[in-house]
Formats: C-alpha cells, sequence, structure tokens
C-alpha cells in the first residue's frame, strides 16, 4: 500500500463554492492570491498525486480529495452521520470529454537480450491508454537482436479530457503467447507525457453507419478516399489545408523572362553577393575534404573563414541529440522494457533493462460524438478496428521488409581522450562492431596523442532490422594488452528511416568534381521531385533563375560553384529550406560532421573522450558513388621573411628636454610562438611620426596547402606533444620605447599569408581596406613589397586602445620552401647572407 498527503479545511469554507468564478481559471496577477483561493475550493481540481512506498514512487492518480473539519456544536443528539456514497466525478470538476483516434505503429523491439524468456514462443505488444488496449500480431522470426511483428498498425477512439493535464500516460507491456489462451507479462514500458504525440494540424471526421445503432460496443472503421463513395461504415476523413499557390500570372512571366531578379525570391540567399572569383585564392587542385573541415570552424575576426572554399557543418554533439531534426524519432520513439528491479549490495537498485520496444504513436483529434456518461464513472472508451490509412500503406510495408545497406563510417579525429597510460598520453585507435563483425584498425594507432587525428574510413555491409546498431570503440594500444578508452553506439535504423534523410548530408553547394563533389545517389532534382511525390503535391515548376514548389519561391542561394546546373542549384536551395514550405516543416539533414561522447560500462556517466565523425548509408546492390578521401596530408615547412621598412604617421607620445614631442620607436613580429618573437632596433628621437628600419625577420613554420592552415606543435610534458591548427597568420606590433616606464604600445598588423589583402603602392594611396579589397594568396605569389594601414585594436595586457589611428607600415614580404631557404639563405636583421643596408 502507499500514502498520500491530503489538506484540511473547515466546514464554513466547504459550504462555499467558487467554482463559478471566472477568475479563478482565468490568468491571475497575483499568483499568490490565486493560489489562496484554490486552497479554499470545494471540491478541489483533480491533479495527479504521487503514491508511494517506503520513499520509492510506485504510481500517481487522478484524483480530488479534502477533509472537512465538522464543527463540535453543544447539541442533545450525539447521532453519527452515514457518510455518503456516490459514483462518478462530480458537475463541478468533471472535465470535459473530446474524442481522439490513436494509431499505433508497431515497429518491433531491438536490443533484446538473451534471457530464458526471450527464447519460449511468440509474444505481441499490448499498447494501454485509459481503457482503450490495442494489441499487435504476433511476432515474427528472431533476427539477432531483433524482433518484429505479422500485425504492426492498430487503432482505436479513446475519449479524453480536453484539459491536456489529465492526461493518462501510455503503457506499453511485452506479453509473452505460450498456449492457446494463455498470456504473460514479460515487461512493461511506460511512455509519458502523452501530448507529445497529438497531431495538431489533423483532424478526422467519423460518420456512423445508418443502421447502426449507438449502444453498439464495437464498430469497424474504413477509410474514405472519394467523397463520392457511399458512407457504408464509420470511416475516417482527414482534412488538410492546401497551401496557396501564386496566382500572378503576370508574376510568373516576370520570373520567366528573367525580369525579376532571384534576390526577390529570396532575399536572404544571396547577402554575400561578394567577387570571389580570384584565381590566386581558388586552387581547388590543392584543395581536399580536410579544407571544408577546417574552414566550417569559427575562428576570431582576423582569421574568418575564407568566403571561396566550400563549408559543412559541425555539430558538437550527437546527431540524434539536435532538436532541429525531432531527435531523429519522427518515424519512432524508442521505449526501454522493464522487467522488475535489481538490487544490488552495494549501489542503489537499478531497472531491469532488457529490449528497447520502437513504436509509432498518432492522437488525432476525432468529430466522433461523445458518448454520454451521466454518471460520470469513467466508461470513456469505444474500441474500434480499422484498416490504416493508404498514405501510410507503403511506410508500414517497408518496416516489414529486410533492407541491405551499405555503411561507410568516416572517422575524423578525437577529442580530448583520457589516458590510460601512467606515463603519458594514449596511443589510440578505432575498432568498430556491427552485424557480428569486427572492423579493427589497430595498425594506423596514432601514437602518444590526447587529440589524434585518424582521418580513416570502414566500408561495411548491414542488414535491417537485424544489424541496426553501430558500436565504434577507440583503445588504447600497448604491447602487453589493448585497452578500452571508451566506446558510442549508434542506430542505424534511426538514420535510414527518418524523413530528415540523415543517410547522406545535403552539401551546402551543388558540384559535379572537386573536393566538394555530390556524393548522393540521386541529384538535388530528383530528390526533390520524389519528396513531392511522397507528399502527393504537385512538381516544381522553374521560372527563369526562381523555383517555385509548394506555393513558394526560392532563388539561387551558390556563391561559388556558378558554374554548375541551374536545376540542381535551385533544386538544393529548396532542399535547404524544407522547414519553410507548408506542406512539410521540417529540415534535412545538412553535410556535417558530428561529435559524439565516449564512455566506458565500468563508468557510464564519465566521458572518456569524443570522438569527431559522420555516417553514410546508401542501399545495396546499386550503384553507389566513390568515397571520400579523408587522408590527412603532412604540413610542408615554410620560411616567412619579412622586411620592415619604413613607418609613417606614428603619433608621438614622449616629449624630449626641449618640450617637442618624439618617440622611440621599434617594431616586434611572431608567427606561430609569441614567446619567440623578434624585434628590430630602435629608432629614436622620431619627431615627424616616421622611422625607417630596413630590418629582417625570419620566421619558420608548418604549414598544409590543403588546409589551408599551420601546424603548431609544442611540448605539455617530458613525452606529450600537443598539436593543434590555426589559420597561417603573421602578427607585428609598434612599440614605443620608454626608460623609467612600461613601454607604450602604438599599433598592430595582422596578416593572413593566404587570405591577405593588396597592400597599396605608395604611403599618399594607403587607407583603410575596404570590404571588396582585392586579396591575394602569398604561398603563390611568393614575394610582395607595399604599404599595409596599421590597425588600432587593443593589446591584451592593456585596457586603453592604440594611440596610433592613421599609421602605415612598409614591408617587403618572401614565402619560400624549406629547400628554397636552404639553397638562398637569409640573415636576421641587417646580418648577411643577403645583408640589408641600414636605412
Amino acid at each position: 500500500m502507499g500514502s498520500l498527503a491530503m489538506s484540511v479545511i473547515s466546514e464554513d469554507r466547504a459550504s462555499d463554492s467558487n467554482w463559478e468564478d471566472a477568475g479563478v481559471f482565468g490568468c491571475s496577477k497575483n499568483p499568490l492570491r490565486k493560489l489562496q483561493r484554490l486552497k479554499y475550493l470545494t471540491p478541489p481540481p483533480l491533479k495527479w498525486v504521487p503514491i508511494a512506498r517506503k520513499g520509492t514512487l510506485q504510481a500517481e492518480v487522478l484524483m480530488s480529495a479534502e477533509i472537512i473539519q465538522i464543527s463540535m456544536e453543544p447539541t442533545g443528539q450525539n447521532d453519527k452521520k452515514e457518510p455518503q456514497l456516490a459514483t462518478g466525478i462530480p458537475m463541478a470538476i468533471r472535465p470535459t470529454m473530446q474524442n481522439f483516434v490513436l494509431e499505433v505503429f508497431f515497429v518491433g523491439l531491438r536490443n533484446y537480450s538473451k534471457s530464458s524468456m526471450s527464447s519460449a514462443g511468440k509474444r505481441k505488444i499490448n499498447v494501454m491508454m485509459g481503457d482503450l488496449v490495442l494489441s499487435s500480431g504476433p511476432s515474427t522470426a528472431r533476427i539477432r537482436n531483433s524482433i518484429n511483428f505479422l500485425v504492426a498498425y492498430a487503432s482505436g477512439v479513446v475519449s479524453l479530457p480536453d484539459q491536456q493535464d489529465y492526461w493518462p500516460a501510455i503503457i506499453a507491456t511485452d506479453v509473452l503467447l505460450s498456449g492457446f489462451s494463455s498470456e504473460s507479462i514479460l515487461g512493461a514500458a511506460l511512455i509519458p507525457n502523452s501530448s507529445n504525440f497529438l497531431q495538431r494540424d489533423r483532424t478526422l471526421k467519423c460518420v456512423f453507419k445508418k443502421g447502426q445503432e449507438a449502444a453498439e460496443a464495437s464498430t469497424t472503421v474504413s477509410v474514405d478516399e472519394d467523397d463520392e463513395d457511399e458512407e457504408e461504415e464509420l470511416e475516417w476523413e482527414e482534412e488538410e489545408t492546401k497551401p496557396s499557390r501564386i496566382s500572378s500570372w503576370w508574376m510568373r512571366l516576370l520570373f520567366a523572362f528573367g525580369l525579376r531578379p532571384a534576390p526577390y525570391a529570396n532575399r536572404h540567399a544571396l547577402r554575400f553577393h561578394d567577387d570571389l572569383d580570384d584565381h590566386e585564392l581558388v586552387e581547388e587542385r590543392e584543395f581536399t575534404w580536410w579544407t571544408k573541415f577546417y574552414n566550417s570552424m569559427y575562428w576570431s575576426a582576423a582569421e574568418m573563414c575564407h568566403e571561396h572554399k566550400h563549408r559543412l557543418v559541425i555539430y558538437y554533439e550527437e546527431l540524434e541529440k539536435q532538436a532541429q531534426f525531432g531527435y531523429l524519432q519522427d518515424w519512432a520513439v524508442p521505449v526501454q522494457l522493464v522487467h522488475g528491479v535489481k538490487f544490488k549490495k552495494h549501489g542503489p537498485p537499478k531497472e531491469d533493462i532488457y529490449a528497447t520496444l520502437k513504436l509509432q504513436l498518432k492522437l488525432t483529434p476525432c468529430q466522433c460524438p461523445v458518448l454520454e456518461d451521466p454518471g460520470g464513472g469513467g466508461d470513456m472508451v469505444r474500441n474500434m478496428s480499422n484498416p490504416i490509412h493508404p498514405r501510410h500503406q507503403s511506410t508500414l510495408q517497408s518496416l516489414g521488409e529486410t533492407v541491405k545497406l551499405l555503411v561507410r563510417v568516416y572517422v575524423v579525429q578525437g577529442v580530448q581522450m583520457r589516458p590510460r597510460d601512467v606515463k603519458g598520453d594514449s596511443d589510440c585507435y578505432v575498432k568498430l562492431f556491427l552485424g557480428g563483425k569486427t572492423f579493427s584498425d589497430r595498425a594506423h594507432f596514432s601514437p602518444n596523442h590526447s587529440n589524434p587525428v585518424f582521418g580513416r574510413l570502414f566500408e561495411m555491409e548491414a542488414t535491417l532490422p537485424g544489424d541496426h546498431m553501430l558500436q565504434v570503440m577507440v583503445y588504447d594500444h600497448d604491447k602487453i594488452k589493448d585497452e578500452v578508452i571508451g566506446q558510442t553506439n549508434i542506430d542505424l535504423e534511426d538514420r535510414w528511416r527518418t524523413r530528415q534523410r540523415a543517410t547522406v548530408g545535403l552539401a551546402n553547394e551543388y558540384t559535379k568534381s572537386g573536393y566538394n563533389h555530390w556524393h548522393d545517389v540521386k541529384l538535388p532534382s530528383e530528390i526533390l521531385i520524389d519528396l513531392c511525390q511522397k507528399r502527393g503535391i504537385q512538381a516544381p515548376y522553374y521560372y527563369g533563375n526562381v523555383i517555385e514548389v509548394d506555393g513558394m519561391l526560392f532563388g539561387d542561394e551558390t556563391l561559388i560553384s556558378k558554374d554548375e546546373e541551374l536545376q540542381e542549384r535551385l533544386s538544393l536551395a529548396v532542399l535547404k529550406n524544407m522547414d519553410k514550405l507548408p506542406s512539410f516543416g521540417y529540415k534535412l539533414v545538412p553535410e556535417h560532421v558530428e561529435t559524439r561522447s565516449l564512455c566506458r560500462d565500468d563508468f557510464p556517466n564519465v566521458e572518456q573522450g569524443k570522438l569527431q565523425l559522420w555516417i553514410e548509408l546508401f542501399e545495396a546492390n546499386i550503384y553507389v558513388p566513390s568515397p571520400i578521401d579523408i587522408t590527412p596530408v603532412p604540413p610542408a615547412d615554410f620560411g616567412v621573411r619579412v622586411v620592415v621598412k619604413n613607418l609613417v604617421g606614428i603619433q608621438a607620445g614622449d616629449k624630449n628636454i626641449f618640450g617637442k614631442l618624439m618617440s622611440d620607436v621599434y617594431v616586434i613580429g611572431w608567427c606561430e610562438d609569441e614567446d619567440k618573437r623578434q624585434s628590430t632596433d630602435i629608432h629614436y628621437r622620431s619627431f615627424a611620426g616616421d622611422a625607417a628600419f630596413n630590418w629582417r625577420m625570419v620566421f619558420g613554420l608548418k604549414y598544409s596547402p590543403n588546409e589551408d592552415l599551420m601546424v603548431i606543435r609544442r611540448k605539455a610534458g617530458l613525452l606529450e606533444e600537443i598539436e593543434f591548427k590555426k589559420p597561417p597568420i603573421i602578427y607585428l606590433q609598434v612599440w614605443d620605447k620608454d626608460v623609467l616606464t612600461k613601454d607604450e604600445y602604438l599599433a598592430a598588423l595582422e596578416l593572413n599569408l593566404s587570405n591577405m589583402y593588396a597592400p597599396y603602392p605608395a604611403a599618399q594611396l594607403c587607407k583603410p581596406y575596404p570590404k571588396k579589397r582585392k586579396r591575394i594568396n602569398l604561398f603563390k605569389r611568393k614575394v610582395i613589397n607595399g604599404w599595409f594601414p596599421l590597425q588600432s585594436n587593443a593589446h591584451p595586457s592593456q585596457r586603453s586602445q592604440a594611440a596610433v589611428q592613421n599609421g602605415k607600415m612598409q614591408l617587403s614580404i618572401e614565402v619560400c620552401t624549406d629547400v628554397e631557404a636552404v639553397n638562398r639563405p637569409a640573415g636576421r636583421g641587417q646580418d648577411p647572407p643577403m645583408a640589408l643596408e641600414p636605412p
């Protein structure tokens, strides 16, 4: 037995009923006052009351209870009043009932653990909501740890209160069929928040059979598709609002002749309409997939990702945790089946989860007449059996079929791996498990790295629903015994069945070849036509440079690959904006990289690191595009020679003994490490704000042209080495030398060697860069000379801004390979070889 708490009110308060007061149910401006008024209502409103046993929650009861204090008046009568018993819910608190159609798709059981109860006979699933019980058909043969059902659809009408807070939870039970009439329950699952399955955009209309009596207990239902057919049974008519289409013929004519530009159709599509056709920047022959990956990361203002390179989306959590894709549960909801509770001697009790039940639930408002229930006893259900809606026939048929898939797993890199070795970081490698097969990559382990870069592709075959769970494990390579660092599980069936199309991500732009080549089986136009046919809407219309789908216009969103077919580019623009279409309203999964947390069985809630990867699914036995090469390319050694020649416009900050303004100016610079900065000599007594140096700085860096990043490696311990990447930026700063006080920071200049603004030929022309200033790649140009405008950025160690606002610096920059640097050596400063003359 359980226990619950009740409140006691006085008899005089019980005689007053305030249920007719509209302010009680309306929005009160004073919540405390409303709470006090609700406290003395009689009878009190219905509420879910938890029932506990020995401190553990056992159930919840929807009830209304009160204890009325009886006044003890001094009368001669000592009669005891008999309690008055009544059935039903009082009219004052009885909720208004509404009919709903509950539809259940029994997808099947997954991850069924091996036990004695799994091999004894067939089973079925019962789903209960209120007094309605819907059952699946008997189970089919078990495929590995998955079980499907012969009859996978059931539906019925249930009456529920109009207040969704009063709705009961949905209960699913696993029933073992051991004989003709013998049934036993193996496990159960509670599905809370039943209002989440309400279909708010649909309405079903039920019509009674003409010769049928209303008192009949059960009714047969059929779905009517044509309005001309006679209504022989109780039918459901789905009412949907059709999207509005463009009715102006002259607007179509303007689009057809190209007189109305594409930004009118999609004003935010071409917000980066800049001229990016610079041959020095766009060298796609050297770009790889890693170019897109690193170009998609967020840098600071000086390290902005380049607009002339393609991008993808990086999710810093699992794909199934993204709310914008409905957690990949639009086709089925996973529910854990529990078979009792396990009690540990030195630990809290734990539920015995033995399987995962996948269901698709739909609660649709129904316009059937509500059954009369004058007593309020809760007889609110009329069972029904009906055929499935024709729109879902193909979906239901596909659930029972066996699908062979080709699975490609691209493992990019690990992030913050916890070391298993005491001496240092782990030697990580990846091992995959799918369908009873193991795929190990032990030979290609990453030695002594906490952030290992794998760049590995695993290609395997799977059969749904048997091989639906992919397990990815990261091991620590050791001579004696390899240890597990962590693992992650990926449900392939969710990605194959979801409407978000998580099989192959949509690229940001359509390209036939190159590092951004389209690697889906279908073209964007074919995907769009297929989606329109499944939804039952008209095929896309093309008007010049725009496309019309579902009554909406879309323009081209291509910024880089403008030479590709316009039809494919427009179709891809629609696919990227599927959530804006009235008939769809959901997003499709883009080309991405997801970040998955790694855990161990002995520490299930402690993250052991993260793994970045993505998965592609193709149907087997058909043409499949070639895989993407994500093999990391090692960086090359380069040398950068920066000659600081002159400074102009440096504002003087000090005074000499004669009271004249002057500055003692010098320039510092660095590339990879600020601690290894180099400095020019000091130009003393600069009165006019000019300074001459002719001083050379020489920097070495490791640069990868494919990734367009420089690689920095630093020692973090005795045996630990950290590697990270950033854009190849040269940092230059102008300082004022002071003897008695701290040196004053004047100005700065940051130059991205692969994406820098072209310098000005003369100091008189030098001004702050406009947005459309030409950019150059110094790794292609090799040598550049000119004037650069200084930036008034604040120094991190000083609160004030830079003192110089209009300063200019003349530089000569040369980039050479390591072989060229050996053949033509250059000394630092003004030293030989290739010595510079003093100014």
